[in-house]
């Protein structure tokens, strides 16, 4: 299927305790997608409190109790079930977007109807911004 207009792109996220990195993770991509739904998995910081401070109509916010590496997957299958939408962007609680690295994902959706998955290379932060993990040393390699 080729997409003539933008597709529907909707954000999953799934939290917990994410309160360095929420905000500027949910605004790297807010511009771009049509929702994002936001699970928190039972945060005791003030993770919430920053979410609840972007006001956007976009962002659907749910907290779903404390999970387990099972309870996650299952987490995970239930914002599946709960969307409908072109394309999925699984997004961290601590990933942050470039602009034109998603604008490149969003047009390679468009325009190359083949696709199933769009893969886009990152860097794994470490504590803050200044310190983070080169690409050699990653689990993935992309």
């Amino acid at each position: 299927m080729q997409f003539m207009t933008t597709p529907k792109i909707v954000a999953h996220t799934l939290i917990k305790n994410e309160s360095c990195w929420i905000w500027f993770a949910l605004k790297s991509v807010l511009d771009l997608v049509d929702e994002i739904l936001v699970w928190d998995t039972g945060s005791t910081d003030n993770t919430l409190d920053i979410v609840q401070s972007i006001t956007s109509p976009k962002i659907k916010l749910r907290s779903i109790g404390s999970v387990d590496s099972v309870g996650h997957t299952q987490a995970r299958q239930k914002m599946l079930d709960a969307t409908d939408s072109d394309w999925i962007l699984i997004l961290d609680g601590d990933e942050i977007w470039y602009h034109n690295s998603l604008v490149s994902c969003i047009d390679a959706s468009m325009h190359r109807s083949h696709l199933a998955a769009i893969v886009s290379p990152f860097i794994n932060l470490v504590g803050d911004i200044y310190h983070f993990q080169t690409p050699q040393n990653s689990h993935y390699q992309i």
